[in-house]
């Protein structure tokens, strides 16, 4: 799939949002689909993804946690700093703002000499998710930044999850592609047979 394909989602001033509250006593969360591929995406941050059913990353087992999923965090390369751009695990609450749209999630977040901006949809015609990255450097000098995505991948029906939540990710594998910069995972089918 070419990401340059993709439909991106923009606010045009006429769909609904709401501003989701950070402290509650439960996660908040929006779902977003094309019929197809849907996320859920927790006021915390971390989102699980579906396709047909089938769970692409782990989703979480407690709703009221958010152990699980799918997040990205930064790194500045000179101050070893690592900030969220989720509120999930971090150290301040207020520096975040989570806006519920109709068909996407942003989490705006502001660190030391640095203002985020995570944007979470869905492509409405593509079984792709989009998210988009701003970054804005508020400070005088320039800066060095590793972005990391962390996500555990299932690839498994969502019951046989829950069911077996630690089985069903020892049949996950992964292979890097050298040369599309990218990683591909695959679940080995039970009656595949392993080569010596």
């Amino acid at each position: 799939i070419s990401f340059t394909h993709t439909t991106r989602t923009h606010d045009t001033g006429f769909e609904s949002k709401r501003f989701a509250p950070l402290r509650t006593p439960s996660m908040r969360y929006s779902f977003i689909s094309n019929g197809n591929y849907s996320i859920r995406v927790g006021s915390g941050g971390a989102s699980t993804s579906l396709y047909k059913g089938i769970a692409l990353s782990r989703p979480n087992i407690d709703p009221e946690s958010e152990l699980q999923g799918m997040f990205m965090y930064i790194k500045d390369k000179k101050t070893k700093h690592n900030y969220s751009l989720t509120p999930r695990l971090a150290e301040h609450y207020r520096r975040y703002k989570v806006i519920f749209y109709e068909n996407k999630v942003e989490f705006l977040g502001s660190h030391p000499s640095l203002d985020t901006v995570l944007s979470i949809s869905v492509d409405p015609h593509l079984p792709v998710e989009v998210r988009e990255c701003t970054l804005h450097n508020t400070g005088q000098t320039p800066l060095s930044l590793d972005l990391t995505l962390y996500s555990e991948m299932s690839l498994a029906y969502q019951q046989r999850v829950f069911h077996h939540p630690y089985y069903e990710h020892l049949l996950v594998r992964a292979e890097t592609l050298p040369y599309d910069n990218g990683i591909i995972f695959y679940r080995t089918h039970p009656a595949d047979k392993t080569k010596t």
